[in-house]
């Protein structure tokens, strides 16, 4: 059996850089088919809980941000274990921003620099916080 996770690997990752390729030339939509394709043909593959990421960053860009929020909640659910969930703590904020739910978009920041001190995206999480703390105050 060696033969064939390695085979759909290979697969996956094929699907995963078409849609890395598609996500640089800013075409978001066929970047999303792609890397959505990868989650549902190679659930358990390495590069699945990367392109479930990815899929929902692509809604995200494409500014459908209720889609969006709900693949990152599969991405929580289904891969616990995603490593960049930093990233997508920011991207969940963004899209709750969006949606002018300020309230939810906070608490992601907030939960983002608890618990990811360290991470890259705490100083736009911080500044994203400031920002929202100006709006929704009033009342």
């Amino acid at each position: 059996g060696v033969s064939m996770s390695s085979d759909a690997t290979v697969k996956a990752r094929a699907k995963f850089e078409i849609g890395h390729v598609y996500l640089k030339k800013g075409d978001f939509t066929k970047a999303r088919e792609a890397f959505q394709s990868v989650v549902e043909e190679f659930p358990l593959d390495k590069f699945a809980s990367e392109a479930s990421f990815r899929a929902g960053y692509c809604l995200a860009e494409l500014r459908q941000f209720e889609p969006a929020l709900e693949q990152f909640r599969k991405t929580d659910v289904t891969y616990p274990n995603f490593e960049q969930r930093d990233m997508l703590l920011l991207y969940r904020a963004i899209c709750l921003k969006g949606l002018e739910q300020f309230e939810q978009a906070k608490e992601a920041l907030l939960e983002l620099i608890t618990r990811y001190p360290e991470s890259g995206m705490r100083k736009p999480a911080e500044e994203m916080l400031t920002e929202l703390d100006g709006v929704g105050n009033e009342g």
